[in-house]
């Protein structure tokens, strides 16, 4: 090194900056990161690449969600669920290497990318637009591959007729039956009692014979049971469950008695769940949130902004997780901000033990009460942010390794909620990938998830002129840093086919039959050659390809000014410390915003058995520059290997010119 060079490194770089003119960015920022997984006191590594993962089975064009279903507690029988791009949308549940198309007792008959899954209680709960005002649920244990309605409908009024012949009394009677299904013994759901019909005996009779009324079976009933009231006003048991093959019940008994045997349940407590957009689970209690109806009369009347929840599991023997209450004492919703100027547009949780209610313009918090018919009070977090939509919102953690909700704003892009109803915008770093986001077409089709072994939660966007997801910004929750201006720290952009994505899902990394514990990325492509759709992995152990397509990967420095940007500079020679890889790496030098660009190829293959390497970058030798910015990696297209690279650090030697500018 001449005696008046001077040592240039860049030594980590832990994110991009689109916020800070390129010489105000901090020195361990890059003003772009480009397809690139930050390091520990690094510059970054080349991102995971990714294979092509095949289904059979049942065809479908292309998956716009996808879903992990656990329906037990035994994560090796979790199964892979997809809504399809078909018109109508399929749902196809995919337990091992094949995909099985489900049966649905209503056709989707709106908008399929708004569609909602949760877990709970063992069931897949799944609100879609179907023209029904009922929400739709996959139960396992019905084991006949059908989405059908929660809940049972209300039957109709019976029918009674005397029969036999005899001295049964001719006092006034009304009847009401109630469907129900059994499984094992125990019911599992019934309906509301029916319409009531008033009957008085000939006298002449051995009894009187109710007889059930019309049955969908679509709906599972295989029980029913009869009520009966001497003044049809309260109403009493009058039978047992009796199968629904059976059709009748034959009643000999005294209404007089009928006070002693237990009372009806109260008007309203097995309402089926009605048709929401955005569903939740707290373990005990299942929540919906916006409202897709009609008001046909099969629930509730439905109503914007307004959350609905089942009681907790375990109030009662008949059933909890299918239902909603609407008695006096009890009724199974909150209002967060119904017809207030907001669209619904999500909902999340839990965290902290909250459940998070997302308009376009507000966030509101549901903490537990404690009390069984109110189980939920209402705190106004904000009416000043909100989300673009659903799938945008995602559960992960903060850099310290707390529970941490993610979302995207509208305006401002991602921002976080934190514990102790903190709101954070994390936005700052991408704000200028966020303004090119058609925002028109955001609210159905922006999509991220959180790939917790690896600590980076993904969204995939589409920009203004695309028809469809094309670019995915990547946040490492582990790089953030929190201050009074927001968090920083830990972007980077992904581009290629893997972010050409319709859907994406965190899923075990193998489909055979007995699923494995770790988990990887699923992502549905739209721009796979040959055919454009194809369902992808990234995994550890892909090349560096997305299913054999190149992708470039680059990091960027800021625009170093080496002292003050009056005086000229000369950059003699640089170097890279690099993980050894048998291929090569480019450096690009553009001074004072590109009017001098030098390039330069080194290669790091290891000469022997060493794990890093250092290699030096010929020619080198620019002169006569007051800014220069620092570009490594597959900066032409033509440089895009299926080989990794790992970049520790850069050095450099330059010395002042004589002389000032101008």
């Amino acid at each position: 090194m001449a005696a008046n060079e001077r040592e240039w490194q860049w030594l980590t770089c832990q994110g991009r900056n689109g916020w800070d003119h390129p010489v105000a960015c901090p020195d361990d920022m890059g003003t772009e990161v480009f397809n690139i997984e930050l390091v520990e006191n690094g510059l970054g590594k080349k991102r995971r690449g990714s294979v092509l993962v095949t289904i059979g089975g049942d065809t479908f064009q292309a998956a716009i969600h996808m879903y992990n279903f656990l329906p037990g507690q035994d994560p090796t029988k979790a199964e892979l669920w997809i809504v399809s791009s078909d018109v109508p949308s399929k749902f196809l549940r995919v337990p091992d290497t094949n995909a099985v198309q489900q049966i649905l007792s209503d056709p989707q008959a709106g908008n399929p990318w708004v569609t909602s899954f949760a877990t709970h209680h063992g069931k897949l709960y799944i609100a879609y637009q179907s023209g029904t005002n009922r929400l739709h649920v996959y139960d396992p244990a019905d084991n006949n591959n059908t989405i059908r309605r929660c809940g049972l409908a209300t039957s109709v009024a019976p029918t009674v007729v005397d029969y036999g012949s005899g001295s049964y009394p001719a006092v006034y009677r009304a009847y009401r039956i109630q469907w129900k299904v059994k499984q094992n013994g125990l019911t599992v759901r019934q309906s509301q009692l029916s319409p009531g019909i008033g009957w008085i005996p000939s006298g002449t009779g051995k009894g009187v014979q109710v007889q059930v009324g019309g049955i969908i079976p679509a709906e599972g009933a295989n029980f029913f049971q009869v009520w009966g009231s001497p003044d049809a006003l309260a109403y009493y048991q009058v039978s047992p469950d009796i199968a629904v093959s059976a059709g009748a019940y034959n009643d000999e008994s005294d209404p007089s008695t009928w006070n002693l045997n237990p009372v009806a349940p109260l008007e309203g407590t097995d309402t089926p769940f009605p048709s929401c957009k955005f569903l939740v689970s707290d373990g005990v209690h299942l929540l919906g949130f916006g409202a897709w109806g009609p008001d046909d009369g099969q629930s509730v009347t439905p109503r914007p902004g307004r959350v609905y929840f089942t009681p907790a599991i375990g109030t009662s023997d008949t059933g909890d997780d299918e239902r909603i209450s609407n008695t006096l004492e009890m009724q199974g919703w909150i209002d967060a901000r119904p017809n207030g100027g907001g669209i619904d547009r999500g909902m999340a949780g839990p965290m902290n033990d909250r459940i998070y209610v997302f308009q376009s313009n507000a966030i509101y918090m549901l903490a537990p009460t404690g009390d069984p018919t109110a189980p939920f009070s209402r705190i106004v977090l904000t009416q000043q942010y909100g989300a673009v939509n659903n799938r945008s919102i995602v559960m992960a953690e903060d850099e310290a390794g707390q529970p941490a909700l993610y979302f995207l704003d509208p305006n401002d892009g991602p921002r976080r909620c934190g514990l102790g109803r903190t709101i954070d915008w994390l936005g700052k770093d991408v704000i200028d990938l966020w303004r090119k986001v058609d925002l028109d077409k955001a609210s159905d089709l922006v999509h991220g998830f959180y790939d917790a072994p690896r600590k980076l939660v993904f969204w995939f966007l589409p920009v203004v002129g695309d028809t469809f997801p094309t670019t995915a910004i990547v946040f490492d929750v582990t790089k953030g840093r929190s201050s009074a201006l927001g968090v920083r720290y830990g972007w980077t952009q992904w581009y290629g086919p893997l972010t050409f994505a319709l859907s994406s899902v965190l899923f075990s990394k193998t489909l055979d039959p007995v699923r494995s514990n770790f988990m990887e990325p699923y992502i549905f492509s739209q721009d796979v050659p040959p055919n454009g759709y194809a369902l992808l992995r990234i995994s550890d152990s892909a090349p560096a390809t997305d299913a054999g397509g190149a992708f470039q990967s680059y990091v960027q420095s800021r625009a170093f000014e080496r002292g003050s940007l009056l005086t000229m500079k000369r950059t003699i020679e640089s170097w890279v410390l690099a993980k050894a890889s048998a291929r090569t790496i480019r450096q690009q030098l553009s001074a004072d915003w590109d009017e001098d660009i030098r390039t330069a190829v080194t290669n790091l293959a290891a000469m022997g058995n060493e794990k890093r390497v250092v290699r030096r970058f010929d020619p080198v030798d620019v002169a006569d520059w007051t800014v220069m910015t620092i570009m490594l990696g597959e900066i032409a297209p033509g440089d895009a290997l299926g080989t990794g690279f790992t970049l520790d650090r850069w050095v450099a030697g330059d010395q002042l010119e004589p002389g000032k500018m101008g």
